[in-house]
């Protein structure tokens, strides 16, 4: 997060120079970007929500997207009050590979002062979903990552879930998490990954995350395998 405050603006006959005049206001301006703030996996034309931390006055908002060393505007004068967490719902742009970015926030409040946050980490766009079936491309992934042991089988139901064939839908979609944190999320909403409480747990952050990554104990998903399970998602969630 980077400040600019209290500074006047000066020159004689040339342009004008920033420096720091003491008796003007200052500002205790600061941003922090909670999401996405790296790690989630974003779909084209899938709408995915922008939110940052209440600030502490009124400020003008401007959103913006970072791949490499080009900046993308997301959006410009937004209005965010007071006291109030914002938001924005935005749509990334079709990619035909997946694509590593970040979002940057840039707020100016009454004063003029600037505040800047960014994701802490890298975020990613994936193209179109291709198909995902839930018992011919999950059915095996499930049970070699998550119906063996202690797990979510249907001798053990670790936390009433059930992902053997037969069981995974109805264990999943529409069905409430079991983390009290998180109880407003659903395990999986269909067609909207960047909601669905599965998608937090497989990797490891989200909109709202409780107990710890999944597969527990296990290494974490490889990256096409979770795209697998968010295409799934992303799809509609079918039973098929």
């Amino acid at each position: 997060m980077r400040v600019l405050a209290g500074l006047l603006l000066v020159g004689c006959g040339g342009d004008p120079v920033p420096i720091d005049d003491p008796d003007a206001p200052v500002s205790a301006l600061a941003v922090t970007l909670l999401a996405p703030n790296g790690g989630e996996q974003l779909v084209p034309a899938e709408s995915a929500t922008i939110r940052w931390a209440p600030l502490a006055g009124d400020a003008t908002v401007s959103l913006t997207l970072l791949e490499g060393e080009t900046t993308t505007p997301i959006a410009i004068d937004l209005t965010s009050a007071a006291g109030q967490q914002g938001t924005f719902e935005w749509t990334p742009t079709g990619v035909p590979a997946p694509t590593q970015v970040k979002v940057r926030i840039t707020i100016t409040d009454a004063l003029g002062a600037v505040a800047v946050d960014e994701s802490d980490a890298e975020l990613t766009i994936a193209p179109p979903a291709d198909g995902v079936s839930l018992a011919a491309d999950l059915g095996p992934l499930f049970a070699a990552k998550c119906n063996n042991g202690f797990c979510h089988n249907q001798t053990t139901q670790a936390s009433s879930l059930i992902l053997e064939l037969g069981e995974a839908h109805g264990s999943l979609v529409g069905v409430p998490s079991k983390h009290n944190a998180c109880a407003s999320f659903d395990r999986v909403v269909p067609g909207s990954p960047t909601t669905s409480f599965l998608i937090f747990k497989l990797q490891g952050n989200g909109a709202c995350f409780a107990g710890v990554r999944m597969p527990k104990g296990a290494s974490a998903l490889s990256a096409a395998d979770l795209q697998r399970v968010r295409d799934w998602v992303s799809e509609g969630a079918k039973d098929n």
